[in-house]
């Protein structure tokens, strides 16, 4: 069984922060820290005979778009401070916008655009967080 990783410190929003900016780099995510949580193990296919790291980092890459579908689910019409989030993340983890651009493109300053990417990484870092105790649990069962 993985490492067990502390999900509920500042620590843990840096890693998943970390592991957005690599969020492409399937080999550099399947080192990440991250890879070892349980609930990226579990979302290897089973019937693996083989497993590779960079195995790993698929599975890391798809939790990750996975919390940011998430987030995006707020964006749908809502007029909440929350709506902006996925936006800013999608422009700089997503596309692959430099930050200067990307606040210009969606209308923010560049401090509003920090501050928000902040917020959001703090959102995609809960929502991977409750995911990995939703795994924990079952697990337990």
């Amino acid at each position: 069984m993985p490492n067990a990783i502390d999900i509920n410190t500042p620590e843990f929003v840096e890693l998943v922060a970390d592991a957005l900016e690599n969020l492409y780099e399937l080999g550099r995510l399947g080192k990440h820290e991250l890879a070892d949580l349980c609930c990226v193990e579990h979302s290897i296919p089973k019937d693996k005979k083989i497993l590779t790291y960079l195995d790993r980092g698929r599975a890391l890459q798809e939790l990750l778009l996975s919390a940011l579908s998430e987030l995006q689910q707020l964006d749908q019409g809502n007029e909440s401070s929350e709506a902006r989030l996925y936006p800013v993340l999608q422009k700089e983890y997503v596309e692959r916008v430099k930050n200067k651009r990307a606040a210009k493109l969606l209308g923010l300053s560049e401090s509003t655009f920090y501050r928000t990417r902040r917020e959001a990484v703090s959102y995609v870092a809960e929502i991977v967080a409750d995911i990995e105790r939703s795994t924990r649990r079952a697990q337990r069962r």
